[in-house]
């Protein structure tokens, strides 16, 4: 293939594809959806950082509409949160702030598996059964009707943070 007709080929393989992702309208926000505002959580278990944390805030009062409103801790402890999983931030109001966290530990899997079906199966039926899931968040701070945290998000930037006390672990199975 000559150089001008691989550039021409290439060229146009670059259009459609720009040109698609500016036709692209994204995610579409909702139109009932109320300004948010940035909020940031952090959170530290025993003083130390909580990575890998869920959080769910729930508006307090029961005549809000219940937007879904979360986030997830990076290594550092720290969550940005969003509404409805897509856009950054928070609408204004009083929340109740609920953690979960789970770790789960799987016995050592053989580096080669058997060929044969039958033995290939009893091998992962036993890890699947060796496996272990425990919770490492206090119940309290799992619950929303038992959760002592709360944040109140005003109309400007909100940054938080919460220490979960003690380290447990309570089996899930």
């Amino acid at each position: 293939m000559n150089s001008n007709l691989s550039r021409f080929v290439l060229l146009i393989f670059c259009s459609i594809f720009l040109c698609s992702m500016g036709c692209h309208k994204g995610r579409q926000v909702p139109t009932d959806l109320p300004k948010l505002y940035r909020c940031v959580i952090h959170l530290t278990q025993e003083n130390q950082p909580v990575p890998d944390a869920v959080i769910s805030l729930r508006s307090v009062n029961s005549g809000d509409k219940q937007w879904a409103i979360g986030g997830s801790t990076n290594e550092t402890g720290k969550a940005e949160i969003f509404t409805e999983t897509y856009f950054k931030g928070v609408p204004s109001g009083e929340y109740k702030v609920v953690v979960s966290k789970t770790e789960i530990i799987i016995p050592p899997t053989p580096a080669v598996l058997p060929e044969n079906e039958e033995e290939r199966t009893k091998i992962l039926n036993r890890i699947e059964a060796e496996t272990k899931e425990y919770s490492v968040v206090a119940s309290e701070f799992s619950d929303v009707k038992t959760t002592p945290l709360k944040i109140n998000v005003q109309e400007k930037e909100t940054e938080i943070s919460f220490e979960l006390g003690a380290k447990v672990t309570k089996s899930i199975r």
